[in-house]
């Protein structure tokens, strides 16, 4: 691993400034750290980090002139992102900010039994969708395409999400066709230009975060996972309150969850 650093830190002093990355870059005196979870389940818990250990750490900080900051969305994603689509793509940019400034730890996820919300992406590069649907009927085709708009001046070409309009029949009849084309459109990659196929549709923003978070070192030695923390609590008994868990009575969701835990599970735990 030292050969390696060595021989990145060479090719950049000779120019290659596009290998600069976690490993290479100038060590900061920051402490930007992203929360990750669902949302009604841990909300406790991230009161706790926002209210009281954020001052706490802070106040050790101060003292060796540290800057430290949560990244925590615990309120949500604001409505106009959520009607635009942009939900991931907020998440996505807050977390990347972090990996980027943050000089050691810069993901902390909380996992419950909750999968949490799973999007349609705002974006999707035209081969892919066109490749997706091509032997659907007709009406169904339409019924993706109603949503999702060709951008003609992306390059490559991709559609676009449109977006939804706030309590009107426009959102109602968004989310009648979402129950119909969210099955469709499952294992489409996307996002590829930052994560290759790490991020497809279907899964959950929560496993989106992971994977996001994982991807430049999942490859690395055991010292790479230090950015990334993983803390986990298991609710005994069966719980129907989706506030708590949303896989009751849906197959799909508990799978997704499972695999995400099983990841998680041996990232950070195996050798």
């Amino acid at each position: 691993m030292a050969a390696f650093i060595s021989g990145l830190y060479l090719d950049i002093l000779r120019g290659a400034i596009n290998l600069v990355n976690a490993s290479t870059k100038a060590p900061t005196s920051k402490f930007i750290v992203f929360i990750s979870s669902t949302f009604t389940d841990t909300q406790q818990e991230r009161n706790y980090f926002m209210d009281v250990l954020l001052f706490q750490v802070r106040d050790l900080a101060e003292k060796h002139q540290i800057q430290v900051v949560f990244g925590d969305l615990r309120t949500g994603v604001r409505d106009e992102s959520s009607l635009d689509h942009d939900t991931w793509n907020v998440c996505r940019d807050v977390l990347n900010y972090c990996k980027e400034q943050s000089s050691g730890l810069f993901f902390f996820s909380l996992q419950g039994d909750k999968y949490g919300y799973r999007p349609l992406p705002k974006s999707i590069l035209k081969a892919d969708l066109d490749a997706c649907i091509a032997n659907y009927s007709q009406d169904m085709r339409d019924r993706v395409l109603k949503w999702y708009v060709l951008d003609t001046n992306a390059i490559p070409p991709e559609y676009v999400l449109r977006n939804r309009l706030a309590g009107s029949s426009h959102d109602a009849e968004f989310w009648a066709d979402y129950n119909q084309i969210f099955p469709l459109l499952q294992n489409i990659k996307f996002d590829q230009h930052l994560y290759v196929d790490a991020i497809a549709v279907g899964d959950s923003v929560t496993s989106y975060e992971f994977r996001a978070a994982i991807h430049d070192v999942q490859n690395r030695h055991a010292g790479g996972r230090l950015g990334l923390c993983w803390h986990h609590r298991t609710l005994e008994g069966t719980f129907q309150d989706k506030d708590f868990c949303d896989t009751y009575n849906d197959p799909e969701a508990l799978d997704g969850l499972q695999q995400l835990k099983t990841e998680m599970n041996t990232f950070f735990h195996g050798n």
